[in-house]
């Protein structure tokens, strides 16, 4: 074999390997951006409407309740947290449609799994937590909701708080979890996290 076949052969091997890696980055890619779509569906018009349903119907709570909508926390944004009588409550909407249940620690969404909606919510209510503590040095419980306004919730398997101090809901049950909360706090303590959150919220 001449020296300039040799060359060759490498030539074509190092062009096949460059393009197959290039070929399986483009198809991570392109799954991962499919993912953040699926993920990120409150960033779309849908979404939006969607949160617009929850937030007029959190408007009909009594004057006790103070509600934060869009709330920043540097990393993600929480569609909604609600101080008041009851406790504290974060909610995170989406627009989803579709049957929605719950089998082995996971959401199924028309019968496929989705671990993000789960992990979101999770996530800011544990970071809400955190921060009224880091403020208050006091442990206060906060309650999170993953809303579905658009979809049906299979009360078979979803039929109370699916992990600790988490619960998933159809359109207006946020209503019914507020109303039945027992986690009591008083005018002074609902006016101090209102007017913290609201702070942390203008940074």
């Amino acid at each position: 074999m001449s020296l300039r076949t040799s060359f060759s052969l490498i030539g074509v091997l190092i062009a096949s390997v460059i393009w197959f890696k290039t070929f399986k980055a483009t198809e991570s890619l392109e799954k991962q951006n499919k993912s953040d779509f699926r993920g990120n569906d409150n960033t779309w018009g849908k979404g939006l409407e969607a949160e617009e349903t929850v937030g007029k119907s959190l408007k009909k709570l009594s004057q006790e309740f103070k509600v934060i909508d869009d709330f920043n926390t540097g990393h993600r944004n929480i569609d909604f947290i609600i101080v008041g009588p009851t406790g504290i409550f974060t909610i995170e909407v989406k627009a989803t449609k579709g049957f929605i249940g719950y089998k082995n620690g996971r959401v199924l969404i028309n019968n496929s799994t989705n671990d993000f909606f789960l992990i979101q919510t999770e996530a800011e209510r544990f970071w809400l937590t955190q921060r009224l503590k880091q403020h208050f040095n006091k442990d206060y419980l906060v309650i999170g909701l993953l809303e579905f306004p658009n979809s049906v919730v299979d009360k078979t398997t979803i039929n109370g708080p699916v992990k600790a101090n988490i619960w998933i809901g159809e359109r207006n049950f946020h209503k019914y979890l507020i109303e039945n909360s027992r986690n009591y706090l008083t005018a002074e303590e609902i006016t101090s996290i209102f007017s913290f959150l609201s702070s942390e919220k203008k940074k």
